[in-house]
This record gives C-alpha cells, structure tokens and sequence, in this order.
C-alpha cells in the first residue's frame, strides 16, 4: 500500500506510486475546487493505465473529509454519485475530530474509542478498509 500526497505535476512521488500499483482508491473532499482535482486525476489514471501499467485496477474514489452536517456537501456527494456512479467508493469518511486525534497519536481510529463519535468514526474507518481488502482479494 502505497500512501502519497495525493499532488500530481512536479511531485513524481502520485506518479511512480501509480506505476507501480495494482489498484488505486483516491480518497477526495467533496467541493468545486476538489472537482477540478478529480478530473485532472482521472486524465492521470487513464493516461498510465492506458500506456505504462495497463494493469492497474481503479477501486474508485473514496468521499473522505466530508462535512455530514453540511447540506451542501452532501447534496454535492449526491450528485458526483449519480453522475459518476459506482467510481464512487460506497463509503464516506467523515470529518471527525476522533480521526485527527488518532493521526496524532499514531493509531488506527479503532484504537482505543472513546465516547459515540469516536464509535462511528471506528465503524466508517473499518467498514472502508474492509471493502478495500475484500475488493481488492475479489479481483
């Protein structure tokens, strides 16, 4: 599993993790300036899958940061959904103070819950990890 800063232009680290992959999940924060993100991405991903590593599998793009309070994001959730369909992962990853908290500390958001947000927080992070495991055994 290679985690990278998630840039694409002069940082070449997004680029040789690509070449490098079997699958890739783009986690993104759903808003108009990550659209624009998204689709520069998508022009990369089908760039090297076409020429340099014609075997890379895209599980798809995971909602991460998401605002579940906001009307807005989640009605821009929505429709990234209906019009990209099942590229987008079927788990969200809410922005949550337990996941800054655990990131902090160095341990997995399951790590030691404390208290109702840090529970769903536990059960987001390891319902989205779960179907990344079993997608990626699947294929």
């Amino acid at each position: 599993m290679i985690d990278t800063a998630g840039a694409l232009g002069e940082d070449a680290t997004t680029y040789a993790a690509l070449l490098a992959a079997d699958f890739v999940l783009a986690p993104f924060a759903v808003g108009a300036f990550e659209a624009h993100a998204l689709a520069d991405l998508w022009e990369c991903l089908s760039a090297v899958r076409n020429k340099e590593n014609t075997g890379l599998r895209v599980m798809g793009l995971l909602p991460s940061k998401v605002n579940t309070r906001s009307t807005a994001e989640l009605a821009g959730l929505a429709s990234l959904r209906a019009e990209m369909g099942d590229i987008i992962a079927p788990h969200v990853l809410a922005e949550r103070a337990s996941v800054k908290q655990a990131i902090a500390q160095g341990h997995p958001v399951w790590h030691a819950t404390k208290g109702q947000g840090h529970a769903t927080a536990e059960r987001e992070w390891r319902a989205a990890c779960n179907w990344v495991l079993d997608t990626a055994m699947e294929a």
